[in-house]
Order: C-alpha cells, then structure tokens, then sequence
C-alpha cells in the first residue's frame, strides 16, 4: 500500500515545494530575524544559538516533509489545482502548526512577537508549499 501511494508521488512538485519554502524561510528570518532575537530578550533563559549549517539543513528536511505530506493529503482528497493546495496549506497551518506553536510558546514564555513571528513564517512555508504542489498536481 505505501509502495504504491509513494510511487503515484510527484517528486518534482515536491522538491520544488520544499526548494521553495526553504528559500521563503531564508528570507523571512534573514529580514526577521534580528527582530525575533529581539523580541526573545526578555526570556530568562537564552539557548545556544544552532549552526547555521545544520539549521538549514534540518529546515529543508523539514520542508521537505511537509511538501510531501501535504501533496498525500491532496492525493487523499483527489483534488488539485492551486485553490485546493492553498487551502489544504492554510488549513494544516491553522489546524496543526498554529496551534502547536501556540502551546509551545506559552509553555516556554516566549512572547507574543516571537509567536507572530514564528506562525508568519510558516504560515508562509504551507502557502507556498500547498499553492506549489496543487498548481503541478499529480
């Protein structure tokens, strides 16, 4: 069974979605991100910032996942076109990772420009994945 769903995969709208998404996430900290560290200074506790190389590294992993879970998801409901990719897009987003950095963010005192911040970003990341992945289709 997941032989075949994986071979009925459009790895190229994949990688493009991921490709895609990963230079998105890029830009958007490269211009947000002096303002998210700023907006974490008032938290006790500062982590060691990662490596840029295995940041970037584990956001295309990342990325990558998310194109293709989203483009099962497409699969799962037989529609495509870039309307139903976007709105499958935004409506993980908004079920899943809203949510999830909702929780995070309260559980760790991070303030509300760090969750603004964050939850832009990916809302970004799944917009651009879902629009990419439902243009191309299967």
């Amino acid at each position: 069974m997941l032989a075949a769903i994986l071979a009925s995969v459009n790895y190229l709208a994949v990688i493009l979605a991921a490709i895609l998404a990963w230079i998105f996430s890029a830009a958007y900290y490269g211009f947000l991100g002096e303002r998210r560290l700023a907006a974490q200074a008032g938290q006790q506790e500062r982590p060691a910032r990662p490596r840029p190389a295995a940041v970037f590294a584990i956001a295309f992993v990342a990325e990558l996942l998310i194109a293709l879970v989203l483009f099962g998801i497409l699969t799962h409901s037989g529609l495509f076109g870039l309307r139903a990719g976007l709105f499958a897009g935004a409506m993980c987003w908004f079920g899943f990772v809203l949510t999830t950095i909702a929780v995070n963010c309260v559980l760790n005192g991070q303030t509300a420009g760090v969750f603004m911040i964050d939850a832009g970003h990916w809302l970004g990341v799944f917009l651009i994945a879902g629009a990419v992945l439902g243009a191309l289709g299967p």
